[in-house]
């Protein structure tokens, strides 16, 4: 559950199940992923990289699938970081606020609340969201319509599995 959704806020009939226990096996994504062309990579070959979310809450990036969200799909690119921030970074999730230009291309990227407290982790991160995200879809060209500027904000929630 993201940090701007409560238990509280939903019905009592709609309130999540809880989870079951996970095993006390190591997530495999307990650090950031790899370099591209990293085979022992565990997400799934694709072109688009990140996880499916919802346009309401921030979208959940998590590499290896599309964005997409109601008529909008959100291509990315994993960041490229530096051997040395692979290995001794321990990154917490991070929240962006992410601008789209008219064309669907990345006009600004914002980290929010401080971010994943590792400077060496958020300048890749916001390199590869302005350089290699793009969005598209039904969604999104109506809401660049509905903006005076044409400029469309979507929220996403960076999950580094620490």
């Amino acid at each position: 559950m993201t940090p701007s959704a409560r238990s509280t806020d939903l019905p009592t009939s709609q309130q999540p199940e809880p989870h079951p226990p996970q095993s006390a096996q190591p997530a495999a994504s307990a650090q950031p992923p790899g370099p591209a062309g990293n085979r022992a990579d565990p997400g799934e070959l694709a072109n688009d990289e990140s996880e499916a979310g919802s346009i309401r809450k921030p979208l959940q990036v998590k590499w290896g699938k599309v964005l997409a969200g109601r008529g909008i799909e959100v291509k990315t690119s994993k960041p490229r970081w530096s051997l040395t921030t692979l290995m001794s970074a321990k990154p917490r999730d991070t929240r962006l606020r992410v601008t789209f230009a008219p064309t669907g291309r990345v006009a600004k990227a914002e980290v929010l609340d401080g971010g994943s407290g590792y400077p060496d982790v958020d300048g890749p991160l916001v390199d590869a969201v302005i350089n290699r995200w793009s969005a598209s879809g039904a969604r999104f060209d109506e809401a660049k319509s509905e903006s005076p500027a044409g400029e469309v904000v979507l929220y996403f929630k960076v999950l580094f599995g620490t």
